[in-house]
């Protein structure tokens, strides 16, 4: 099986929203500052990973299933995060 660089890279990076999870599971309250910060990181991993995740599976000499599997959990998260910016729209105005 042939592994691109790229690829495990885009994997590594869609999989740091995880990071947010964890610590929202194991810490009783996020401060505003870190709240922020990992608000930030959730918002651009996603976006640079699924970027990463469409290049590389673009091409079909460095398809391989890391970038699959990447392209898989960055569109996750992003319809998830679409799906909660949709959801505070319509309950804020409604």
């Amino acid at each position: 099986m042939k592994k691109s660089k790229l690829s495990v890279v885009a994997l590594v990076i869609s999989l740091l929203p995880f990071i947010t999870l964890l610590i929202s599971l194991f810490s009783e309250k996020i401060t505003g500052g870190l709240q922020m910060g990992l608000t930030a990181l959730n918002v651009i991993s996603i976006l640079l990973g699924l970027g990463l995740s469409i290049s590389v599976v673009k091409n079909p000499k460095r398809r391989d299933v890391f970038s699959i599997i990447a392209l898989c959990i960055c569109g996750f998260w992003g319809l998830l995060m679409v799906g909660i910016l949709i959801l505070g729209l319509i309950l804020t105005f409604m």
